[in-house]
């Protein structure tokens, strides 16, 4: 029989070198020395072998131009050069797959044999055929090209938690005594493991077993260890399982001595651990404070206690990378064939294994070999129907965590480890499917994962879909989608349309491909249609008077339901109707007020947001921060409050460099990095994506003229620049056409208005901006092109209308009910300007109203009351998903 060869893998991140190890070990020996004497230089005199490493995992693989999925014989579209296609013959489609799996249950070939174009199954041979596999995993010779589609081009998917998982279950078999086949005796005790994983784990218990078996000339399914105390063969047996182990000063020297003379561990971590723990107790008993010479930091000790520094406390000890270490063993071993209780023939081409690994990663393979069948006692087991080249994949994938796949192999391993429900590798398998989504081939993909029971795979397809609908509508597998498909596609709330006009449109075109097969189905799939969320005229317009649909009475009907639906909605309170929900795609924009002080001068922490489509009020998470007088602005949907200061009674108040984001969709708050300089009375504005703050002050004299950027996708600020000869109290920003404009609040600043570009990191002062003496720039806002100045001139309020290029003013206009008004919020929800609350200068009040302003009829009214009279609050416009108000 052909065997598959394995070559040597060779880890890729360097060990500690023996010379850091002896710098270390000496920096021990000296306070050893002086505590125990010159036996305790027994613990140093040897040494044990340089640990293991491995890289870490790699960037997920893929930056290849996508492609036009006609010429791509998989479910896979992206990826595949001009150069491959004159390589890629027939088309292997999911109709194809799923025939291959009807075969195999009527007693053919099976659901992963090799066919010929003509749909044929390639005759066996008669001689057993050899592979050579690299180390890489699945990195084939291709001297017999006709007998692997495997691709030259191969990508390496790293999946380090593999090893973790395994160890785990493998831990949870040995509680259970399955499939043990070993009973390690130590004194009056008796432990219980699997031979392979003890003797990969631990090179002693190894070197017993191999002195064992040279001396029985059998193998044996005891081992007697009679030269180490029992409780020490437990740990052992418990720190090559779980990674874990109690260190206290009862059992570091035993173990720092089995480390060094017997290398009862693969690596040095338990020696260094252990070494450690001794230095610290040893300084706690010469009174010193902490150990500086310790071989490892101390927070890889932890106790559990508040005083960990305590003489005699046990500490707890975990080992991260030993799982991985015992699997890079485990699978020397399987190469070497040490230890080794099973072969796996495919195809002629056997594969030692272990039977325990197999067991712990598979179903398929558990039931095989612990429900009586005959494999049970074989050593040798066929396994037919599957190509070898794949299962060689799959199995170093088990023992390497690393899996060898392309676009060209992914879609038959994927089959092949669902088949043999290699748990592990399907997990494997759909992360390569889930970074590979595009719109054209999700789905094909979703109908694989589907197929095969793959749920990851299934539910991340289900969201691309959802997400970038509009864009599959228009691909040539939207209109092969299935009834229920559709049907499940547009009952989901999370379906990503601004308006359900376009839900009906991808409707009916998916209807005239098939008007004929599909119209018995229409109803189906329109009952899921909001109609009751499309305008009248639409309706009356497209919906109900469209041809095809007329000629049918159900779907009259439903047309007709959900204009009545629409009507009882405006009328009553609440209807509990799905088709009266919006979609958490059409957000509404609303204005957001954030903080302030109440009429009491009371700081509220209460967050408010007004849906201008309803004039309706809703309370959101309520604000966490200490911050008071800051800056507000909106990025991206969510709210950023930018420093400020912080109240402490009758204490001076501090100023705070704090920042903090509200998420619009999870509605929670959350702090990020802080501001270089903490400041107040500051201006804040969003230009290209970047936030800008500029000025301020620090206590009551200190003033800035410097520029702070926040990058949110880095989560850090920079200072960026410095407004030359200027230094802004409260200082007015605007952006427009990717340039900031800047402005002082008060009269004693330059009457000048700052530009600032960004791209060229330039400033121009750009005009005079004339004010009376004791005018103040409230605040900015940009509607259309222009910038709209809110500003305080005498006793009363005015919107001053410029144009930022030329520096012309407009007009202006004076707002109503704005007398002695200051302090308030303004934002703009869609082309109109909005004034929230605010102060009156001559009677101390806050007042409750909300204004607005429409820029086109240059007017002003009054559309409600905020529900808190409020003042020095932030006011920001963000989009949300609002429920409808019936």
């Amino acid at each position: 029989m052909a065997e598959a060869k394995l070559e040597p893998e060779t880890p890729t991140c360097p060990p500690i070198s023996d010379f850091e190890m002896d710098m270390m070990r000496m920096e021990q020996m000296a306070l050893l020395l002086e505590e125990e004497g010159e036996a305790s230089l027994n613990l140093f005199s040897q040494t044990s072998n340089e640990s293991l490493d491995f890289s870490n995992p790699r960037q997920p693989y893929w930056n290849e131009p996508r492609y036009d999925r006609s010429e791509v014989p998989s479910i896979l579209v992206s990826g595949i050069t001009s150069d491959d296609k004159s390589e890629i013959s027939g088309e292997v489609s999911l109709a194809m797959s799923k025939v291959q799996m009807n075969e195999a249950a009527e007693g053919h070939s099976g659901p992963f044999a090799e066919t010929t174009p003509a749909g044929g199954a390639i005759p066996k041979s008669g001689f057993r055929r050899s592979v050579s596999v690299e180390s890489s995993g699945g990195n084939w010779d291709n001297s017999d090209a006709s007998l692997t589609s495997v691709s030259s081009r191969r990508c390496l998917t790293n999946h380090p938690h593999h090893a973790l998982e395994l160890m785990s279950i493998l831990n949870d078999m040995r509680i259970a005594g399955d499939m043990i086949d070993l009973k390690v005796l130590s004194g009056d005790q008796k432990y219980l493991c699997h031979r392979a994983i003890i003797a990969a784990g631990s090179p002693l218990i190894m070197n017993l077993l191999e002195s064992q078996h040279i001396k029985l000339r059998k193998r044996s399914n005891k081992l007697v260890v009679d030269h180490i105390r029992a409780d020490y063969v437990k740990q052992i047996i418990d720190f090559v399982y779980t990674s874990k182990m109690g260190i206290g000063f009862q059992n570091a020297q035993e173990m720092l001595s089995l480390s060094f003379g017997h290398s009862a561990f693969l690596n040095k971590s338990i020696e260094l651990a252990c070494s450690d723990y001794l230095v610290g107790q040893f300084c706690l008993d010469a009174g010193s404070e902490a150990s500086s010479l310790s071989a490892v930091p101390s927070s890889i000790l932890s106790s559990g206690e508040d005083d960990v520094s305590s003489s005699g406390t046990e500490c707890s000890f975990q080992e991260h990378n030993y799982p991985l270490e015992v699997l890079h063993v485990l699978n020397e071993h399987r190469k070497s064939k040490r230890f080794t209780d099973l072969i796996l023939s495919v195809e002629e081409v056997a594969f030692p294994s272990h039977r325990s690994v197999m067991v712990a990663v598979s179903p398929y393979f558990r039931a095989m070999f612990t429900s009586g069948m005959r494999e049970i006692r074989e050593e040798e087991v066929e396994l037919k129907g599957i190509r070898s080249d794949i299962f060689g994949i799959l199995l170093d994938f088990i023992y390497t965590c690393r899996l060898a796949i392309n676009e060209d192999n992914a879609q038959e391993m994927l089959e092949m480890a669902s088949f043999l429900q290699i748990v592990p590798a399907v997990n494997a398998c759909s992360q390569f499917f889930r970074d590979q989504l595009d719109v054209q081939n999700c789905v094909g993909i979703i109908n694989f994962a589907k197929l095969y029971s793959c749920d990851q795979l299934f539910d991340h397809a289900f969201l691309f879909i959802l997400t970038y609908f509009k864009d599959i509508m228009l691909t040539d597998d939207f209109l092969l989608l299935t009834v229920d498909q559709l049907a499940s596609f547009i009952l989901d709330d999370r379906l990503s349309v601004k308006n359900e006009e376009l839900v009906f449109e991808a409707v009916m075109q998916w209807l005239k491909h098939d008007v004929e097969g599909r119209m018995k189905s229409m109803p189906k799939v329109l009952r899921h249609v909001r109609l009751p969320l499309i305008e009248p005229e639409y309706v009356e317009q497209y919906v109900k008077h469209d041809p095809i649909l007329q000629e049918d009475a159900s779907c009259q009907a439903i047309i007709g339901e959900s204009q009545l639906l629409r009507e009882r909605g405006a009328s009553c309170h609440h209807i509990d109707d799905p088709r009266l929900k919006l979609r958490y795609s059409m957000t509404t924009e609303v204005l957001v007020t954030v903080g302030g002080f109440d009429d009491r001068q009371r700081w509220v922490r209460d967050v408010w947001c007004y849906n201008p489509k309803d004039s309706s009020w809703h309370a959101l998470a309520p604000f966490p921060g200490k911050n008071r007088r800051f800056a507000a602005v909106a990025f991206d949907n969510d709210i950023y409050i930018i420093a400020g200061q912080a109240d402490h009674g009758d204490r001076m108040s501090e100023t705070l460099p704090d920042v903090w984001r509200y998420d619009s969709i999870t509605n929670r708050w959350s702090q990020v990095a802080s501001l270089n300089t903490p400041r107040f009375s500051h201006g804040a504005a969003v230009v290209d994506g970047y936030i800008y703050v500029v000025g301020g002050k620090m206590g009551w004299a200190r003033r800035f003229n410097d520029v702070e950027r926040y990058d949110p996708a880095k989560n850090t600020w920079t200072i960026v620049t410095r407004i030359k000869g200027s230094y802004l109290e409260k200082p007015v920003l605007s952006s427009h056409e990717g340039k900031l404009y800047v402005n002082g609040y008060f009269f004693r600043d330059p009457d000048i208005m700052h530009c600032y570009d960004p791209e060229d990191d330039n400033w121009i002062q750009m005009f005079s901006f004339p004010r009376v003496q004791g005018d103040g720039i409230e605040n900015a806002v940009v509607v259309n092109d222009y910038v709209y100045y809110l500003v305080f001139r005498g006793y009363d309020n005015y919107v001053v209308v410029v144009n930022p290029l030329t520096g012309e003013k407009m007009r202006e206009s004076r707002m109503i009910d704005g007398k002695y008004l200051y302090s308030y919020g303004a934002t703009v929800v869609g082309d109109k300007i909005y004034i929230a609350g605010g102060s009156k200068l001559d009677a101390s009040v806050n007042v409750p109203y909300l204004f607005c302003y429409d820029p086109a009829l240059d007017e002003w009214s009054t559309v409600g009351s905020i529900p808190t009279p409020l003042c020095e609050h932030g006011c920001v416009t963000i989009e949300r998903y609002m429920p409808l108000k019936h």
